[in-house]
């Protein structure tokens, strides 16, 4: 559902679990995002978001 936040800029995620590959942001949906922060998410979205990453 974040990706359909298109002019989301920040994002703090913190201590929030359930969250999985399927639930990345993607960078075109999201062209205006300047700052995220994740802190302890689960493995297999932290390692999604990082490869979509620029």
């Amino acid at each position: 559902m974040l990706n359909k936040l298109g002019q989301l800029r920040d994002l703090f995620i913190s201590n929030l679990f359930g969250m999985t590959k399927s639930d990345c942001l993607l960078p075109i949906e999201i062209p205006n995002l300047e700052y995220l922060y994740l802190d302890s998410v689960p493995h297999e979205y932290a390692s999604a978001m990082r490869s979509v990453a620029v």
